[in-house]
């Protein structure tokens, strides 16, 4: 036999006939006799795409506005999306922890810009009387079909460098913070936080699932979630002011942080 079109089989051979667009007609020989059926194609069942699109975050160039001048910034973003349907298209969108006005008497505005959906432009400014600024980028990828991705990266104007740099880091078990080592690692932005945290969380191993559990300091547990390698999870919104700690755990591999609500 040769291949199924809108015509008859014979033999090997395909007849074209006229007939609607919207129904296809197969027949050939079955034990001397001709069989023939119709089938209405726009009667078929399609399966309905409820796959999200994926974003691979790369680096954020600069990761910290280490002076606060007031000039505005060019901040790029490195990053991959993609979507099983192959047509995905992506969009910024940008927070700030603090107001957009009155942080001093330097003060200017507008605070950011989006350039475009890799490209933007942040405010250097931050208040004399908060512990630092911190923007989020949230990166958003839609297909075709309404599914979203959302990936959030975190521009912080710190008040104190030296602090900045010793809490910013990547936590790898019980050990110092620190960029290098193991499979599994991830950072917190912003922590201290007066509303959520987010947990970075970077992995090589992409076959077990890794839990994030959050728990008061007496271990009682409050919020679980479970989640894939190069995932953003955000936690704490509900989370009154004090002491928490977050168990990230993918396999054999436990990370524990401390985090501070405000």
């Amino acid at each position: 036999m040769g291949l199924p079109v809108f015509g008859f089989w014979i033999g090997s051979l395909i007849c074209f006939a006229s007939m609607p667009p919207t129904v296809m007609i197969l027949a050939g020989p079955e034990n001397g006799m001709e069989r023939q059926s119709a089938v209405q194609m726009d009667s078929l069942p399609v399966k309905p795409d409820r796959q999200p699109p994926v974003i691979r975050f790369k680096s954020v160039t600069p990761p910290v506005i280490r002076t606060a001048n007031h000039t505005m910034i060019d901040v790029y973003l490195d990053y991959l999306a993609s979507d099983n349907s192959g047509m995905v298209s992506t969009s910024l969108l940008i927070e700030s922890n603090e107001p957009l006005t009155g942080l001093s008497g330097g003060d200017k505005f507008p605070d950011w810009e989006i350039v475009d959906d890799r490209h933007v432009r942040l405010r250097a400014e931050r208040s004399p009387n908060r512990s630092g600024r911190i923007y989020t980028i949230s990166i958003r990828a839609s297909d075709t079909s309404g599914n979203s991705a959302e990936r959030y990266v975190h521009i912080e104007v710190p008040s104190n460098l030296q602090d900045y740099d010793r809490k910013v880091g990547w936590y790898n078990a019980d050990k110092e913070p620190t960029n290098e080592g193991g499979d599994l690692s991830c950072r917190v932005f912003p922590n201290p936080a007066s509303n959520y945290f987010d947990i970075e969380i970077i992995s090589a191993n992409s076959n077990d699932v890794i839990s994030v559990n959050i728990s008061d300091v007496n271990g009682k547990p409050l919020d679980v979630q479970k989640v894939w390698h190069e995932k953003t999870v955000r936690v704490g919104q509900d989370l009154a002011r004090g002491t928490y700690y977050a168990e990230v755990r993918q396999g054999d591999q436990l990370l524990r942080i401390q985090l501070t609500k405000q």
